[in-house]
């Protein structure tokens, strides 16, 4: 099955220049203000915490997270958790002291800790025992395989377009940036993870920016399609495989 990059640009005007953070319900700042006037517990407010780091609205260091001696939340971030409630502090100030409290063990979350990724570095530290070099190098390619999918499918934000799912970090993140030179000419560079969905294999080419003239709009400025892994090539799929790809809006190459 082929699939044009038309698709894609597609995608990217849906996701355009967006930041990856995601908004956050009005029921974890019902519980937070609930939970400040003490008429919920500590591990309630936990759990609203723990429903943040799966959504992936806050980040947290596993490794960091999983060395907290655990316990009950400290009385004096019920004072933040209250003025955020009444909007005496915004969003982004909240969830980064939130974050803080986590990543240093201040606040413990069970089930923080990424269990899966865990498992996938044992088994990379496992393939750089493997003595013939021809096996170790395609296990190590593997496994590195299995964990950038398993971090795009945690932290990235999902989009299904026919028979394939893309994956995007957004704005800021590794491989996505946005620069700004001269006061005019712009480029924008876009890291993304697509799966193969279908019970055959999937085709992604593109013969050169001539053809696939393509712009993203971000309301102010045009980024001109410029370069993309699969110019002039093309990207395989078979069903069930992942690959990352890039693509450049900017002045044409």
């Amino acid at each position: 099955m082929r699939m044009e990059i038309a698709a894609v640009t597609l995608l990217l005007l849906l996701a355009g220049v967006q930041a990856a953070h995601a908004e956050v319900p009005d029921w974890i700042r019902t519980t937070a203000a609930l939970w400040s006037s003490d008429q919920i517990d500590d591990q309630t407010f936990v759990d609203a915490i723990a429903f943040l780091i799966a959504e992936g609205i806050i980040s947290v260091d596993a490794e960091t997270a999983d060395d907290a001696a655990g316990g009950g939340v400290p009385e004096w971030v019920k004072s933040n958790a209250l003025l955020w409630s009444e909007g005496a502090i915004d969003d982004a100030t909240f969830l980064a002291g939130i974050e803080y409290l986590v990543n240093v063990g201040i606040i413990y979350v069970p089930g923080a800790v990424d269990e899966v990724l865990e498992q996938l570095e044992g088994e990379l530290q496992a393939c750089y025992e493997i003595k013939r070099a021809y096996d170790r190098i395609n296990c190590i390619s593997e496994v590195e395989l299995k964990i950038l999918v398993h971090q795009y499918k945690t932290d990235a934000t999902a989009y299904d377009i026919g028979p394939a799912t893309f994956y995007y970090m957004g704005q800021g993140s590794d491989g996505n940036s946005l620069e700004m030179r001269d006061g005019a000419k712009a480029s924008l560079s876009i890291r993304m993870l697509v799966v193969n969905n279908d019970e055959s294999n999937l085709t992604m080419s593109c013969s050169g920016p001539a053809v696939c003239n393509y712009d993203v709009w971000d309301g102010t400025t045009a980024f001109k399609y410029s370069a993309t892994d699969f110019t002039s090539g093309l990207i395989t799929l078979k069903p069930g495989d992942a690959s990352e790809f890039n693509m450049l809006f900017g002045p044409n190459i």
